[in-house]
């Protein structure tokens, strides 16, 4: 079995609540530049990252981390266990080679991008990312179109915990993440990320 030196990249959750993720800490801030947007629904309400090729030509900075596993099969199991996927068709990937990791799914650029990445990174062998889509759109209390418009009139409709949580993912998300949607939410809302208001990102 060959032996390989694996990143995971994150943007979200994963970088202040990794959970049992076999990782070698910290996370590291300079990750590749991605399209990542909150434009997925989670099952508890929240408005959660994910890559995202709509509108937003400003690329966002990641983080990552090294898989203490070895193995890609390995490595991507664990962070399907993660972020509780029924398989890892959504665990994508790609090696030093440009080889892909996972069903592309048309996203080439985010693939291209992040094989660049790694070809400056001597130590790095392949990384892996989750590969969750947006579901807005098949989302059944979802009215609007996405935008960010739309996603502050769907949060300004949560109540209670489901608030609560939608509006702490927003705070603990890294404050590089700059995105069409958070700008409006920081506008209409006042969510502004923790690091600004002095607030460690912890769990």
């Amino acid at each position: 079995m060959i032996q390989i030196k694996i990143a995971i990249i994150g943007w979200g959750s994963l970088i202040w609540d990794s959970g049992e993720l076999k990782i070698i800490k910290p996370w590291q801030p300079n990750g590749p530049k991605l399209p990542v947007e909150f434009a997925r629904i989670s099952n508890n309400g929240r408005v959660t990252l994910v890559i995202y090729l709509g509108r937003n030509d400003n690329p966002s900075p990641t983080s990552w981390a090294l898989s203490t596993y070895d193995d890609l099969g390995d490595a991507r199991e664990d962070l399907r266990k993660r972020e509780v996927m029924p398989d890892f068709l959504n665990v994508h990937g790609v090696t030093k080679e440009g080889a892909p990791i996972g069903p592309p799914r048309g996203l080439t650029t985010v693939f291209s991008t992040v094989r660049d990445w790694l070809k400056k990174r001597d130590q790095l062998d392949a990384a892996i990312w989750t590969g969750l889509e947006s579901n807005w759109e098949g989302t059944p209390e979802i009215e609007q179109p996405f935008s960010p418009i739309a996603v502050v009139a769907y949060l300004k409709g949560l109540r209670d915990e489901k608030l609560k949580l939608a509006q702490e993912y927003f705070v603990k998300a890294p404050r590089g993440i700059d995105t069409p949607v958070r700008r409006e939410v920081i506008k209409k809302l006042g969510w502004t990320p923790a690091e600004e208001q002095g607030k460690p990102l912890a769990p």
